[in-house]
Order: structure tokens, then sequence, then C-alpha cells
């Protein structure tokens, strides 16, 4: 026995009960009443498989894990639980460590039961012996995970550009989600002009995009001053994000056959 910080009181550990016990405390020539400890087969977990459901805007389709047991997935995903024990669950059930219990479906030694994930935890396995809640299982984690708005850029030019009224400037655009892409875009407008866009998404649900298109500023009749303003859009089943704004300048003809010499061209 040790005692106790703060006063008078002791404590022993009865580590391991293979059977039930019966004790008493002794102090000198004084002698508690007798107690009983009741040493109770209870029954044990042997396997835990996972079958996730994710939420329908995601797209995938179901994946079990055979030996599973800590759940991570995309917040909203529902976890079904199929627990294996060694002998038949009685009162069985699910406890997150909100103290929520989800009461487990029993049918002989497999209890069945679904987890929602919606945030990150814990959670064991438990049961009801004598009226009394009892633990039957190790914690798990619950690790709820975000689901992030796609990531675009251009690629080329990469900035503001500056090029003949006649020239074909090729954009490129790169773009990725990680559960899949439903549009990639070019928006662009000619000095204030209403808005257009081209689509360069090659196949809806890819998880990354490279596309390129060309922007002719013959077609524009453009002069000298004119200005292309250009930016791109990716679009997943949640969430839009786009990029900032870039410049295309009509640059006079000598000017731009200038700059050529310059940087050493022909």
């Amino acid at each position: 026995m040790q005692p106790q910080p703060g006063g008078p009181a002791f404590e022993f550990l009865f580590a391991g009960l293979p059977e039930s016990v019966e004790y008493y405390v002794e102090a000198g020539v004084v002698r508690s009443p007798h107690f009983n400890l009741k040493a109770v087969d209870l029954p044990a977990v042997k396997r835990i498989k996972v079958t996730y459901r994710f939420p329908s805007w995601t797209r995938l389709a179901n994946v079990v894990e055979e030996q599973g047991g800590d759940l991570r997935a995309v917040e909203g995903t529902e976890a079904l639980l199929e627990i294996e024990t060694d002998k038949p669950l009685t009162d069985g059930m699910i406890v997150l460590d909100t103290q929520k219990e989800i009461p487990l479906k029993v049918s002989g030694n497999t209890a069945t039961g679904t987890v929602k994930i919606e945030k990150d935890g814990l959670y064991h396995i438990g049961m009801i012996d004598n009226d009394q809640r009892v633990r039957i299982s190790e914690d798990f984690f619950i690790e709820a995970r975000k689901e992030n708005a796609p990531t675009i850029r251009i690629s080329k030019p990469g900035r503001d550009y500056k090029a003949s009224p006649i020239e074909e400037v090729a954009v490129s655009i790169d773009a990725d989600d990680d559960y899949g892409l439903q549009e990639v875009s070019l928006h662009y407008s000619v000095n204030g002009g209403p808005e257009k866009a081209i689509p360069v998404l090659k196949q809806p649900g890819a998880k990354q995009s490279s596309g390129q298109t060309l922007i002719a500023l013959e077609d524009f009749k453009l002069v000298p001053g004119d200005v292309v303003a250009l930016y791109a859009t990716a679009r997943d089943a949640r969430a839009t994000t786009r990029t900032d704004m870039f410049f295309i300048e009509a640059q006079p003809f000598e000017r731009e056959y200038s700059q050529s010499q310059a940087g050493g061209g022909g």
C-alpha cells in the first residue's frame, strides 16, 4: 500500500485478477468488513472492419478496411464499424469522447454501428454488465479531414505580358483538387468589354488538370495601348477558386522589334 498525499489514505492496485477476490483491510487490532471483487469474463474485441461511406459530393466509392480501428476520412463521411468479438456482446455500444453512446446491433459474435465523422476525437467499444458501463477496447482516434478548395495558377505567361497586336499568346493553366475538378476555365475581356470564358478541363472529375489555349490578339483588332485582362477559375463540387488578374498589353510593332534586337534575336 502507498499513502496518498493530503491525508492518511492508502491505495493498493489489484492488477490482472484471474478470478474473484475477497479482501479486507487491517491496521493493528482494527479490521474492516470483508469486500469482494468479482472477476467477470467480458467479451474481447478480435477485429474491427470499417466501411467508409463518403459524402455524395466527393463522388468516391465506398472503401473497406478489413483491419480497422482508427477512423480517418473527410468531414461528413459515415464509418460503418463491424466489430467481431470472441463471444456475443450484450448491450454493446460505441462510446465517443463527447460521452455520446451509439448502440450496436448484435448478430452472434458480430456487432455493427455507424460513426459520422464530424470532428477530431476518440472512441472506444463498451457494454453494460450488471447495470454498469464497462469498456472492452482501447481508445481509437477519429480524424476529420478538411475539404480544401481547388488550387489553380496561370503558369504561362504567368505575369503581365506585352505583345504585338497580331501575336497569338499561349496561356497555360494548372489546377488540382483532392476530390475531383468539375470545371476549369480561362476568363478574359478586351479593354473592359464583355467577359468571355474558355473551358480548358479535359476530363471532369480529374484531380489534376493542365490545359492550354491561344488568345489570338489579331482577332480583336487591337491597336497599341489596348489591354486584354484575364484570369482563371477552378471549381469542384463545393467551392470555386480564381487566380489574380493578369494583363496583356498591345505594343507598337517598332517597340517589339527593338526589344527583340536588344535581347540578341535576329
